[in-house]
């Protein structure tokens, strides 16, 4: 349905209330202020050409109701225009959610390689987890969706939850050291007495045939992440 002059009026207003709110509250990001000085100049601009066609038509009373509309933009444009962007990063409850999600994710997707650099097959316990992977990915990206903001892109996205991503990139970094010098120390008491250890950590069986790269998914993509 097409809706009345005046009901896009109301809509308007409230649009404008509501980013009125985030900019008197300082909580537009550079981008975000941007965007809204440059919609808010477009539309009064618009908007006063409405104000003179009415004028020069006698429709005095709508061109009354436009004046008020431009008063609004206008009080927009130079609020925003005159505050100070905030640093664009994701609430702390966010940002922590999405980095265990992310760990856990780069835990098992290592778990897949090393098993696959083996020759080894998962077991049954590790095979389930894997699964839950596409379930971690969801789980990113709704909280990540919850905490876009109205005029934020992907790279805007990617640039508020960076914190997250470096967090669980470095807990997976450690942990990967971790694991390789408890390899390395087990190989060294392996090897005593002349025993190879290579035949024992190579038993035979096909190479896993897990969910293998398994793609970005979506939420990795928010991250700043082309692949997994």
């Amino acid at each position: 349905a097409v809706c009345s002059a005046d009901a896009l009026q109301e809509r308007l207003a409230w649009l404008q209330k509501a980013m009125a709110d985030l900019v008197k509250s300082g909580q537009l990001t550079g981008p975000e202020r941007g965007d809204v000085v440059k919609s808010t100049a477009a539309k009064l601009e618009a908007v006063q050409v409405e104000i003179a066609t009415a004028r020069s038509q006698g429709k005095d009373k709508r061109a009354d109701k436009l004046e008020v509309t431009a008063k609004q933009l206008q009080e927009l444009h130079d609020a925003a225009d005159k505050a100070k962007a905030i640093e664009p990063r994701a609430p702390a409850d966010a940002l922590s959610e999405v980095a265990t999600a992310y760990r856990q994710i780069l835990a098992l997707r290592n778990m897949e390689a090393r098993a696959k650099a083996d020759n080894k097959l998962l077991s049954i316990e590790q095979a389930r987890q894997v699964g839950q992977i596409p379930e971690l990915q969801d789980k990113m990206r709704d909280v990540i969706a919850a905490h876009r903001g109205w005029f934020e892109d992907q790279e805007e996205v990617a640039a508020r939850f960076a914190p997250a991503r470096a967090a669980a990139q470095a807990a997976q970094k450690k942990a990967q050291a971790q694991q390789q010098a408890r390899a390395n120390a087990n190989a060294g008491w392996s090897s005593v007495g002349g025993n190879s250890s290579k035949h024992l950590s190579r038993p035979a069986g096909g190479a896993s045939k897990g969910r293998g790269g398994g793609g970005s998914g979506g939420a990795f993509a928010l991250l700043g992440e082309s692949d997994m």
